[in-house]
């Protein structure tokens, strides 16, 4: 992976890695050395390179190119757009095995994954880019699954609370969901903490709404928040997965949401926002927070059910090493892979 960030896609290869390599697979995970540390197992061989470069930085290709040919790949796999515009223009250096990428964005263009012989979306949304802009490459949707968290048991909603997840950044679309949610009868927890900080709490400020708006900060026990809140709230402008959702959905904890990622693959249409401007969000929550717990729950039991079967890790994983099988023609366990 090409990336320098802490989001959901580092998050994915970081845990994808472990999880591959604790199968039996010899895995070789080549990114950024700042990665190596967060590594959760030392079954994986890391090999550094300051990736976070440009794209077209020849010393940097020089050194992805040599990191591949020594981790002597039966297959190489790679995320993003970043990574798959490096590794695609050294195709016709590298060894000539499958080449593999996950496309995890929703929009944009999918150039970069034009000379690979196998894409995995993340969602149907992102698949769509795929064969509006590739249609003759295989393509697979495999959702990003996570290691299912515990359930309290008897979990205690406060029908009014909404609870959104993730870093204080600019595509989580805060600003416009604090504003949306002004004079409404709910409050809003934000756990997450990013560069937006500062600029949130003086919004908040602002515009009088401290008792109905908390920044929580980072928080370790957001499985526990997810089971006091009415709703998860997801009020992006792009996202892959997100990984929030699944954990929402494995928690039982009703969902809003903005069309992004992978939430169109499992919600219905009736908890969806058309779009991510203030306007639309506020009369989407002013309507939705009209039903009560116990009918969201019912609405929701499809969702719930489906995402005990799809969206936890080992579920993930066992379609990936699926698909290591189908474009390697053998076992993945006899191969390495990068």
């Amino acid at each position: 992976m090409a990336g320098v960030e802490d989001g959901g896609m580092e998050k994915h290869v970081l845990e994808l890695a472990a999880g591959l390599a604790e199968a039996g697979l010899a895995i070789t995970l080549i990114a950024h050395p700042r990665y190596q540390a967060m590594l959760s197992t030392r079954r994986v061989t890391f090999m550094p390179v300051d990736l976070g470069k440009s794209r077209r930085n020849p010393m940097v290709l020089l050194a992805l190119r040599k990191a591949l040919y020594q981790s002597r790949p039966g297959l190489i796999h790679v995320h993003g757009n970043k990574a798959a515009a490096m590794v695609g223009s050294l195709k016709s250096w590298l060894p000539p095995v499958p080449l593999l990428a996950t496309f995890h964005s929703s929009r944009g263009k999918a150039s970069p994954f034009k000379r690979f012989d196998h894409i995995i979306a993340v969602s149907e949304r992102s698949a769509s880019v795929i064969r509006s802009q590739l249609p003759s490459i295989p393509l697979s949707i495999i959702h990003n699954g996570i290691q299912p968290p515990v359930n309290i048991g008897h979990p205690e909603r406060k029908a009014d609370r909404l609870l959104a997840i993730g870093r204080l950044v600019p595509i989580k679309n805060y600003s416009a969901l604090i504003e949306a949610i002004r004079g409404l009868p709910v409050t809003l927890w934000v756990a997450g903490d990013g560069p937006e900080k500062d600029s949130l709490q003086q919004q908040i400020a602002q515009s009088g709404q401290q008792g109905q708006v908390t920044l929580l900060g980072h928080r370790e026990d957001v499985t526990e928040l997810l089971q006091h809140t009415g709703w998860h709230i997801i009020s992006s402008v792009d996202e892959g997965g997100p990984y929030t959702l699944a954990e929402a959905l494995l928690l039982e904890c009703p969902v809003l949401a903005t069309p992004v990622g992978m939430v169109a693959d499992y919600l219905d249409p009736r908890w969806i926002s058309s779009d991510s401007t203030v306007a639309s969000l506020r009369s989407f929550i002013q309507t939705s927070i009209t039903v009560s717990l116990e009918e969201r729950q019912i609405a929701f039991a499809p969702a719930f059910a489906r995402a005990q079967q799809e969206l936890t890790f080992d579920a993930m994983c066992g379609q990936v090493l699926a698909l290591y099988q189908q474009v390697c023609g053998n076992s993945p366990a006899t191969e390495h892979m990068a």
